[in-house]
């Protein structure tokens, strides 16, 4: 299996991340067109719609698709994967009773900080999308089909803007639309990511699941895969879905919609530099030795700091006129609010290897710990602007603080870890000092 995932590493990593760069850019190419058609209260709902549904469809399979990759025994994978579309499928189903239960119980009432409306109902249809997605995407890894997996990361994007811009033209413009586009979107392209990778794989891996373990001991198998990756997951979900429902609970989809086309503009870049070092860091420092590890990870933090810094500064006075010139005037509230979340975007930047680097000393129950301060800052910092009396600008400005601070103490302790590790007999010295 170590061989395998080099051979994905050497062969396709650059393929994949080129891809995803190529998606992001269709999204962000889109985004002036959007935000003409459509009203910051739409595209908000959008947001919270799309967030809540990815934050749930993220558990759908119970993390077993993780497994996916590392089963040895083709014939068992086999199996794994259908019992993960057995799991998701369940999973949507549970979601459908909910939304129907608020649906009989509140209908478009308020019902904790958001508002049930038709468009709820699409919501396992999403689900179901975002987990099948996630188990082809780990299929195509066990079978290196990396061009398949390269396609769907620009054809999703593609698809799901260019037909939320073209609705307008047909008279068919709404929030009901942009939910209907995105949840299509998601289940269509992994559908069609499953027949290319099943169509180039006939014949080379043709196995047959009865020659596999049972479903059930495979789960028995493999269920530490949710314990150990699940909890993370939930307290991700938590805060992002939950971020978003606040700020429509408190301050209406307007505002919800000028927040989140901040966020949703201002994380491209950061999300691709985010994403590359990050992976790039995990590989280097799983390689070196701890002394290694410790310089290197030091390094490598200060110097995406300097870096997050210096763009920072040039964002801070530009970005409510770029924004206001590249969206139009009704958006001089997210450029605002851009601004505002530029102190937790350095940050991120700053400690985008710390999560990975917990992983290689192999502290998942710090990184958890760390998770848990981390969503408890940032919906903390909502709630207080809120019943303050604050207008979305300045909370987000203490939101972007104290999620600021929180990524702070997660790469300051990534880096105190390292160096135990390093220098464990002087590091105890200088405790007991």
């Amino acid at each position: 299996m170590r061989s395998l995932m080099q051979r994905i590493l050497a062969s396709g990593s650059s393929r994949l991340a080129a891809a995803a760069i190529l998606g992001q850019l269709l999204g962000f190419a889109f985004l002036p067109v959007l935000a003409r058609l459509y009203t910051p209260g739409e595209l908000g709902a959008l947001a919270l719609f799309l967030t809540t549904g990815s934050a749930i469809g993220g558990l759908a399979a119970l993390r077993l698709e993780l497994a996916i990759v590392v089963i040895e025994d083709h014939a068992d994978a086999v199996v794994m994967r259908a019992l993960c579309y057995r799991v998701v499928l369940a999973f949507a189903a549970v979601v459908a009773v909910v939304v129907v239960a608020l649906f009989v119980l509140g209908g478009t009432t308020d019902i904790f900080p958001f508002q049930v409306d038709g468009y709820w109902a699409l919501l396992p249809l999403l689900v179901f999308g975002i987990g099948a997605t996630a188990i082809e995407t780990n299929w195509a890894l066990r079978l290196t089909e990396l061009t398949s997996l390269s396609l769907n990361r620009i054809e999703r994007p593609f698809y799901t803007n260019a037909s939320q811009a073209i609705s307008p033209l047909l008279g068919i413009a709404s929030t009901l639309w942009l939910a209907l586009s995105t949840a299509v979107s998601y289940t269509g392209t992994a559908w069609w990511l499953r027949r290319r990778i099943d169509k180039s794989a006939a014949g080379v891996f043709d196995v047959d699941a009865a020659q596999g373990a049972s479903m059930r001991s495979l789960f028995a198998r493999y269920r530490s895969f949710t314990f150990l990756n699940g909890p993370n997951v939930v307290v991700d979900a938590v805060r992002s879905a939950g971020l978003l429902m606040m700020i429509g609970g408190f301050y209406g989809a307007f505002d919800l919609g000028q927040f989140s086309q901040a966020w949703r503009l201002m994380w491209i870049p950061v999300s691709l530099i985010s994403g590359v070092v990050s992976q790039v860091a995990f590989a280097r420092l799983a390689r070196l030795d701890a002394p290694g590890r410790y310089a290197y990870f030091t390094r490598i933090v200060l110097l995406l700091s300097a870096c997050a810094i210096m763009g920072g500064l040039i964002l801070v006075p530009t970005a409510p006129h770029a924004f206001s010139l590249l969206l139009g005037d009704q958006w001089d509230i997210s450029g605002q609010i851009a601004r505002a979340l530029i102190p937790w975007l350095i940050l991120n930047i700053a400690a985008s290897p710390a999560s990975n680097a917990l992983i290689v000393l192999k502290r998942p129950g710090l990184l958890l710990a760390l998770s848990c301060l981390y969503g408890v800052s940032v919906l903390g910092a909502c709630i207080a602007g809120a019943s303050l009396g604050w207008d979305i600008v300045t909370t987000s400005w203490l939101i972007s603080a104290c999620a600021a601070a929180t990524l702070g103490v997660l790469a300051v302790v990534s880096i105190a870890a390292f160096r135990r590790e390093a220098f464990p007999g002087p590091a105890a010295e200088d405790i007991e000092g």
